[in-house]
């Protein structure tokens, strides 16, 4: 039994740091999302911002799950709530919100409650069904059981997870690497800038004549000139069009000319050369992925040993080095964990603002923030799923005591299968675009 000194001392901790998570969340959310939006009304920020905070809690309860810090009790209680309250947030209150700021733009205030709670319902229904096929849980729980959502949730962040480390695996030693690039030389630029402006001028010439004849058109009395000369404009206005569409392909040509280029400048600094570095250790660690990957789906095979553990074992047992294994375990884990966490927030937290800015305009913003807020609690909940697996044994019970009747063992082979298809699809889209450059800048 805690004392109450302990007690508030915990609860003082939890509030403390989850105060700064909202703040962290609810500063990158008006500075780097909305800097040129206007926002509807403060609960997508609290909807986003609480969201981020949870997460980060939860990252944050794994830590000092490794560092033993807090009591036991403390931490389980801590975990319990911070799920409860996610699994709120998006089984319930983002879909909800969503479909209201939706339906509110287009119906009065009453009609637009009852269209989102009935849409919140087909929701739930269908978020419910999407875990029939799978086998997420050895036995079945309660309709509303940490388990049941957190498995939903899984499926799905875990898709998503799995999908953006096959194709950034992939992708990021294709766009370092030095052995990929493409050597782009003056002559390439300069041949490439003058089809742009010659097209350009041609372009602007058929214009003026288009303008020419319209005039000409409206100032002329002979029903027999006039026909000519519309048969002439409708000519113009073809050619227009053609050298029009044509003009925006030598421009995306030669800005991907110039971006090539940069890439290539970029990779002759010191700072490239240590990507080109990465690169390749990228390049080793897909190949392994792929193949360990195919061999647990092949095998039906889970491994039961985190990677520092085992790496440490080897390493150990090859040099004949006798030390406290379980104590430089527990040290590296804590280590090898942050580091994946906090790589994970940060990459994620890129990849929010990417596509917020690729897709949201005035109007659909507030609609894309909620999406990619529901997103990100999705994606850092299924990030615990898998991150369970790198944890040494012991540090494993906490989330087993919460989660217990899940079957971790099938979302590591879903991320396996799905890992694999990805990883392909981005060096199968790699090689038709260096065929499509090849065939352009022949």
């Amino acid at each position: 039994m805690l004392g109450l000194p302990q007690q508030l001392s915990d609860l003082l901790l939890i509030l403390s740091t989850n105060t700064v998570f909202f703040a962290f969340g609810w500063a990158f959310f008006h500075v780097k999302l909305f800097k040129d939006y206007e926002i509807q009304g403060k609960i997508p920020a609290v909807l986003f911002s609480a969201t981020f905070a949870l997460s980060c809690s939860m990252f944050e309860l794994v830590i000092f799950e490794i560092l033993g810090f807090m009591a036991p009790v403390s931490r389980l209680w801590n975990w319990r709530v911070s799920l409860f309250l996610m699994l709120s947030l998006l089984i319930f209150v983002f879909p909800f919100c969503i479909s209201f700021l939706l339906f509110r733009s287009h119906f009065v205030y009453k009609k637009a409650m009852v269209l989102s709670s009935l849409f919140s319902l087909v929701f739930l229904y269908l978020f419910w069904k999407i875990g029939d096929p799978f086998p997420v849980l050895k036995e079945q729980s309660g309709i509303f059981s940490i388990e049941m959502g957190v498995s939903r949730i899984g499926i799905i962040g875990v898709t998503v997870m799995s999908f953006l480390s096959g194709f950034g695996a992939v992708e990021f030693p294709l766009q370092n690497m030095f052995y990929f690039m493409r050597n782009i030389s003056q002559t390439q630029v300069k041949n490439a800038k003058n089809q742009y402006f010659h097209n350009l001028t041609k372009l602007i010439t058929q214009k003026k004549q288009l303008a020419l004849t319209r005039k000409q058109n409206a100032s002329s009395q002979l029903a027999r000139d006039f026909l000519n000369k519309k048969m002439n404009e409708r000519s113009l206005s073809s050619d227009i069009k053609h050298l029009d569409t044509f003009n925006q392909e030598l421009f995306l040509n030669l800005q991907e000319i110039y971006t090539d280029k940069e890439r290539l400048n970029f990779s002759n600094t010191w700072k490239g050369k240590v990507y080109n570095a990465m690169g390749i250790f990228f390049s080793c660690y897909c190949a392994y992925k792929i193949f360990m990957s195919s061999i647990n789906i092949l095998f039906d095979r889970v491994a039961t040993i985190d990677p520092v553990t085992r790496g440490l074992s080897i390493f150990l047992n090859l040099f004949n080095i006798s030390i406290d294994l379980p104590f430089w375990s527990q040290h590296i884990s804590f280590v090898m964990v942050g580091i994946m966490i906090a790589t994970s927030v940060r990459g994620f937290l890129i990849k929010l603002i990417t596509i917020f800015y690729n897709y949201s305009n005035s109007v659909t913003s507030t609609y894309i923030a909620l999406f990619l807020g529901q997103l990100m609690g999705m994606y850092f909940v299924s990030m615990i799923l898998l991150l369970r697996m790198n944890l040494p044994i012991e540090y494993r019970e906490i989330i087993n005591q919460v989660l217990g009747d899940m079957r971790f063992d099938f979302y590591h082979r879903w991320s396996d299968f799905i890992f694999i298809p990805s990883a392909f699809l981005c060096l199968f889209l790699f090689v038709l675009t260096t065929k499509w450059k090849s065939k352009m800048y022949a």
